[in-house]
């Protein structure tokens, strides 16, 4: 396991009760390569723990051409890699309230390039 791409992670103790659960910060690397690597660290933390868990943060990738415009097309390959760390993981998204996207390069209309990289999962183990 490549300690570098590992989230911080948090326990999380409900007080007055033995229920516990994992908080993961991610903030996944722009490079895909590490993201990858990330992708798959994921998926072996899932299998060492029974605690349900919150993934929250910038994933850097979308899951569905609808969250992205401009630029490139969305990266088909990239998106299945994601979303099968997010199966392995059992992760469900939480949703979202406000502005479709959470990124933008902040160019002019004919170069504005705009996608939802921050987002929410959780799992209920």
């Amino acid at each position: 396991m490549v300690k570098e791409n590992l989230p911080d992670i948090f326990i999380v103790k409900v007080n007055n009760s033995n229920f516990s659960w994992l908080l993961f910060a991610i903030y996944a690397s722009p490079r895909f390569r590490e993201r990858s690597i990330l992708w798959s660290n994921l998926a072996n933390v899932a299998t060492n723990h029974e605690l349900p868990w919150v993934m929250i943060g910038d994933f850097n990738e979308v899951l569905m051409s609808s969250e992205k415009f401009g630029g490139q097309p969305m990266n088909i390959r990239r998106a299945m890699k994601f979303q099968e760390c997010l199966d392995l993981c059992g992760m469900m998204d939480m949703g979202f309230n406000g502005a479709r996207y959470t990124w933008s390069n902040l160019r002019g209309v004919t170069e504005l390039i705009q996608e939802r990289l921050d987002r929410s999962f959780y799992n209920v183990n």
